[in-house]
């Protein structure tokens, strides 16, 4: 369908396609639900493409349910950024995880952006990460984590940030100069590596004060992977956001390691 305010083309609303798959993974599930389970897994893409190829699956009654998948890239600018995948029914979403620039070597900052031909009609900041290493020498040692998402109610309903809604004016440079903060929440804590493995926990303060646990994430050794559980005000694309990070930040030197890239083929004998 096309809006004719905005003259771009929409997709059909949920209720009239019969899913809500989209809506179950970007938006964050009810308070009432307990942690809900993932497993992230990573590969390469056979040549000639060779990227390698990130896909979260939600763990269902023992078995495994595909929800996004994401590849990073590096732009023509020289940035770089992860491109979010996923599929609700026959419609295709792209979402974007981009890294921003940033004065110090030592703070990596990225941005969660919904996909731009959604079911709201505008492109949405989903919320933005910000990982600090404790000490510059000491790869990849233990770090910080910052999560700051829209606010969300215990029914599920967040906020709502458009991308570029006021140019220069992002959620993240809102936090930064302490506005809106009462339309945000903020998940702190901090990865700890043991011999390989990583380990990380994300908190949030609730309304009466009390410190909530929203995220776990531990790193499997032998398989390059990560086992993670996540419960609200996290949604499942804003929980494989934060795992690309964990995975991009402390785990590139790793890499050829855990998980070894397709072989290049041979060329064909000259006849």
């Amino acid at each position: 369908m096309r809006d004719l305010d905005s003259d771009i083309l929409l997709p059909f609303s949920p209720e009239s396609m019969g899913t809500s798959t989209s809506q179950e993974l970007l938006n964050p599930p009810s308070e009432k639900l307990r942690f809900l389970s993932c497993y992230l897994e990573k590969s390469w893409l056979p040549p000639p493409l060779s990227l390698l190829e990130y896909r979260l699956y939600r763990m269902h009654r023992r078995k495994r349910v595909e929800t996004f998948k994401a590849c990073r890239r590096v732009n023509d600018d020289g940035t770089t950024h992860f491109d979010v995948r996923w599929f609700d029914g026959p419609l295709r979403f792209t979402g974007k995880l981009e890294m921003l620039q940033s004065s110090s070597t030592a703070v990596q900052e990225l941005a969660m952006y919904d996909d731009y031909i959604n079911y709201y009609g505008f492109p949405r900041e989903l919320g933005f990460i910000r990982a600090k290493r404790l000490q510059q020498d000491d790869w990849p040692g233990d770090r910080l984590i910052e999560v700051i998402i829209p606010r969300v109610s215990s029914d599920g309903c967040a906020a709502q940030f458009r991308v570029n809604a006021v140019p220069g004016q992002s959620m993240l440079s809102m936090y930064k100069q302490k506005r809106a903060r009462e339309h945000m929440f903020v998940l702190r804590g901090r990865v700890s590596m043991h011999d390989s493995r990583a380990f990380v926990e994300l908190r949030h303060r609730d309304e009466r004060g009390n410190l909530l646990v929203a995220f776990q994430a531990r790193r499997v050794k032998s398989k390059g992977s990560w086992r993670v559980g996540f419960t609200h005000p996290l949604s499942a694309f804003q929980t494989f956001c934060i795992l690309l990070t964990l995975d991009a930040e402390g785990g590139e030197r790793t890499d050829n390691i855990d998980v070894k890239p397709p072989p290049q083929q041979p060329p064909p004998p000259k006849a």
